[in-house]
């Protein structure tokens, strides 16, 4: 009789990951591959923040283990724009028009006090 050999879950446990889908122009769009240890959300507002993407479409946040997933751009943006704000700092140029604008200003369901809830998970 074989026996089945367990393989580890590529399911991240009780983790929230947030991916990018980026826009390549005529090279199509993706989601930018992510390293397990920076698919928190810190980590990405710090990758729009520094421009590690090319032109960022959404972003969508997801847990396995609870069961949900959605897109969660509208609050990265005003993320972004709250910070910028905070430092008296203009958002970066690549991302006010082309990303900014879009998502914190039209697709806003909350004022902008509204602080994204998955920040209040301790990084260990």
């Amino acid at each position: 009789m074989r026996t089945r050999l367990g393989s580890p879950s590529i399911v991240p446990e009780d983790q929230t990951v947030y991916i990018v889908l980026d826009d390549f122009g005529a090279n199509g769009r993706a989601y930018r591959e992510t390293d397990a240890d920076r698919a928190d959300l810190e980590a990405v507002i710090m990758d729009m923040l520094e421009r590690q993407y090319q032109n960022p479409v959404s972003v969508i946040g997801f847990n396995v283990s609870e069961a949900w997933s959605q897109d969660v751009s509208a609050d990265v943006a005003l993320e972004i724009r709250q910070r910028c704000d905070l430092q008296a700092r203009d958002v970066p140029f690549y991302l006010e028009d082309s990303w900014i604008a879009m998502r914190a200003d039209t697709t806003t369901f909350w004022p902008r006090e509204r602080p994204i809830h998955s920040l209040t998970i301790a990084i260990v």
